[in-house]
């Protein structure tokens, strides 16, 4: 489901008329995390597993664990390989528009690292790692970059 004309950055042209998609990676295999939580706006957005089961129940304070072989929502009572987080309206840049991921690994490589609460647009992937869980965003470029450029200026 595409909220909008949305292309992946790889296959972008001048000529394709359309925001291309990035895709980050924000807790990796290094991060060695088992366990994801997550604080998701009522309402706006739905759970999608690997073999197109959907979870609408997202509202709310989310945990996925991962199991063996699959990770598994708040209660258990969902399983899946690979599950996609993805908002059923565009949600923009406002400031209270996207998902709050808990502990997220800031600065990695860097003296000052640090694990912080960090709210990301567009959707989530959650998907199984050698070591734990990995998370992707996904989102349009010009709110990648209006994130990124926020991030890296001073405040004063």
């Amino acid at each position: 489901m595409s909220l909008r004309s949305v292309v992946n950055i790889r296959d972008w042209k001048e000529t394709t008329r359309c925001e291309p998609l990035v895709r980050v990676g924000v807790v990796l295999a290094e991060d060695r995390q088992n366990r994801i939580v997550l604080q998701v706006p009522r309402a706006h957005y739905r759970f999608l597993g690997a073999g197109g089961e959907t979870c609408n129940d997202s509202n709310g304070l989310i945990e996925l664990h991962r199991t063996e072989n699959e990770i598994e929502l708040s209660n258990g009572s969902r399983k899946s390989k690979r599950w996609r987080l993805e908002p059923t309206r565009s949600t923009g840049l406002s400031r209270s528009a996207g998902v709050l991921v808990h502990d997220v690994v800031a600065g990695r490589g860097f003296h000052w690292h640090k694990r912080i609460d960090q709210t990301l647009t567009g959707a989530l992937e959650f998907s199984i790692c050698e070591s734990g869980i990995q998370v992707i965003n996904e989102l349009p470029l010009e709110e990648y970059l209006a994130g990124v450029i926020t991030a890296e200026m001073s405040g004063e």
